[in-house]
């Protein structure tokens, strides 16, 4: 029987069927799952820390938040069959209400778990006899309101999708006319992998017998440094041509717009331009690393990533505790470099025919550096399972438990020597790879005890600089060579450029590295010697620490610790400082004035 309404639409009491539980959970799942998702999309416009989960979370947040609030709303209609009232707007209200505020309160990362949880409480206290009032006065409009809320949390997704997916056709028909046989241009960055762990520049370990294959028909660069020790100002230096101290990118600041970035420039002479990345901390949109790249794949669907799209998840992911329950040592977001690569090839099948820029980025050996088998024990037993930030926080980890993080990282690191290949020869296969310049470097090292330290992005010493450099381009390197000279990846921006012949106007700083390879093969001196290689682990305005090499020194600047000096050539491991040798006093002041000259530009 329909609920009487007097003239005018104001609504009278009557009795009515109540709302079933799941039904109020619906509503306020989508409806929190959504102030999450615009939250996050605020943050990212402003010079905080970026936080999401990518676009599927318009529908994986609701769901997931479903998931929360449907195990207690059914024990609230099993309640009901003895206890009439568990199903009263108001208890409804007053409990599923609680959870979806309590979850909407935990975005915020600095409100304490049972401070969000008393808030929640006591505003859906204060509320509940407010709303259970309305849903008796307006029970068709809340079962309306219910209904159309799920409508909207089914077609969301699908015209989201639609929408990205329309967005990318129609820009990739846009894109200007290519040059006809132009090279395609693949930028692959091995999140976290030094050379010095690496077969390639003669680790003991055969760590990259794929690699070391592969460089044996291209060129090697010997001594190649990252601009920074830890990845946004690294992949920024790489994308931009430019130093960490000229980059607004820092811990919580995204990379501006102020300088063009190669995906862009690419872009705008016809190539076809996709980004494919395993670490979801910083090589997202949200750290501004996808400019001028048309499609982007960043966030699985998977579940781990379904579990963290919901704030109480996050939060539950973040302690140990749960972690230990569930075994779940790795980050949410997890993708391994067998997942990067079926993306990629997935992607080239509707690139039609178009020269494409494809940066890739494998996180295998990040930490918690988790291999799959048999790559966790191919070096040796791994270490006990502990959450990363259990074990790189610790200042008490055994040398015997060291070493096994070593195991584990260089494991890691063989399993995305084995996807490399996998990924080449397949592109092999597809008559796509000699006209293809294949760029293979890392973004920074790592620590492993070295100089006390673990970890990465907290010394510019070179195990945290000093990364693998590849470049194979037969059209332009038919013949293997060897670089010596020290080599910055800040060039690679004018490097691709060059490669690739480009009609455009030089709108990188830093030299093509191309003229290195080629002077190598013909074994004849260096283009310009000695180079400057400068790096730096802080933005803009801010005083960090430095590395400067050139002329067979490593100059190292800290604000706190003073000046270092290492001997390029004799010293690998910058274990001998020298600043306090007669010698070493001679050199400082040069080596001081040109950096500050170089920081000042």
């Amino acid at each position: 029987m329909a609920d009487p309404q007097p003239p005018g639409g104001t609504a009278v009491r009557g009795k009515s069927a109540p709302l079933h539980p799941i039904g109020v959970a619906l509503l306020l799942a989508v409806v929190s799952a959504w102030v999450d998702v615009g939250i996050h999309l605020l943050k990212q416009v402003r010079p905080s820390i970026p936080t999401g989960e990518g676009p599927n979370a318009i529908w994986m947040a609701p769901l997931i938040n479903l998931v929360w609030l449907g195990v207690p709303a059914l024990a609230l209609a099993a309640a009901a069959r003895r206890w009439p009232r568990a199903t009263s707007p108001r208890v409804q209200f007053l409990v599923l209400g609680t959870l979806a505020l309590f979850n909407v309160v935990l975005i915020f990362q600095r409100v304490h778990a049972w401070a969000a949880f008393i808030l929640a409480l006591g505003v859906c206290i204060r509320l509940a006899p407010t709303v259970s009032d309305y849903c008796s006065r307006f029970p068709r409009r809340v079962s309306g309101l219910i209904r159309w809320i799920g409508v909207a949390g089914i077609v969301a997704p699908m015209l989201v999708s639609g929408a990205r997916w329309g967005v990318e056709r129609s820009q990739l028909a846009n894109l200007p006319a290519f040059r006809p046989g132009a090279p395609n241009v693949i930028l692959l960055v091995l999140d976290t992998v030094r050379s010095f762990n690496t077969s390639l520049y003669g680790y003991a370990r055969p760590t990259t017998p794929h690699l070391t294959r592969w460089a044996s028909q291209a060129v090697r660069f010997d001594a190649a440094f990252a601009t920074a020790p830890w990845t946004l100002p690294s992949h920024a230096g790489m994308f931009t041509g430019r130093y960490p101290g000229e980059l607004t990118a820092d811990w919580k600041v995204p990379l501006d717009g102020t300088f063009p970035t190669l995906a862009e420039t690419l872009r705008d002479d016809g190539y076809a331009t996709a980004s494919f990345v395993a670490n979801l901390s910083y090589c997202t949109g949200q750290y501004g690393l996808t400019r001028g790249f048309l499609h982007n794949e960043g966030y699985p669907v998977s579940l781990g990533v379904l579990f963290s799209s919901s704030a109480f998840g996050r939060r539950l992911l973040l302690q140990p505790v749960f972690r230990r329950v569930l075994g779940f040592w790795n980050y949410a977001a997890y993708k391994r470099a067998a997942t990067v690569n079926q993306q990629l090839l997935a992607w080239l099948e509707g690139v039609d025919h178009r020269p494409f820029f494809a940066f890739l980025n494998y996180y295998d050996a990040h930490q918690p550096a988790l291999p799959p088998s048999p790559f966790d024990t191919i070096f040796g037993a791994p270490p006990t399972p502990r959450p990363p930030e259990e074990a790189f926080g610790r200042r008490d980890i055994s040398s015997a438990e060291l070493a096994r993080f070593v195991n584990q990282y260089d494991g890691a690191i063989r399993y995305t020597d084995q996807q490399l290949d996998i990924l080449l020869r397949e592109l092999q296969r597809r008559g796509l790879l000699d006209n293809t310049i294949v760029i293979i470097t890392a973004d920074h090292g790592e620590h492993w005890g070295d100089h006390g330290r673990l970890s990465h992005g907290n010394t510019v010493y070179r195990q945290a600089l000093q990364v693998p450099l590849v470049i194979r381009y037969p059209r332009r390197f038919p013949r293997a060579s060897v670089v010596g000279e020290p080599v910055s990846l800040r060039d690679l921006p004018a490097t691709v450029l060059d490669l690739v012949g480009a009609p455009l106007p030089h709108r990188f700083p830093g030299a093509s590295l191309a003229p290195y390879a080629e002077v190598s093969e013909r074994t004849g001196p260096s283009p310009a010697s000695p180079r400057l290689i400068l790096s730096g682990n802080a933005p803009k305005g801010v005083d960090g620490q430095l590395s400067l090499i050139t002329a067979g020194m490593h100059y190292v600047r800290d604000p706190k610790t003073g000046e270092e000096l290492y001997d390029f050539a004799r010293d690998p491991g910058d274990s001998l400082d020298l600043s306090k040798t007669p010698a070493g006093r001679q050199a400082l002041p040069r080596l001081r004035q040109l950096l500050d000259s170089l920081t000042r530009e």
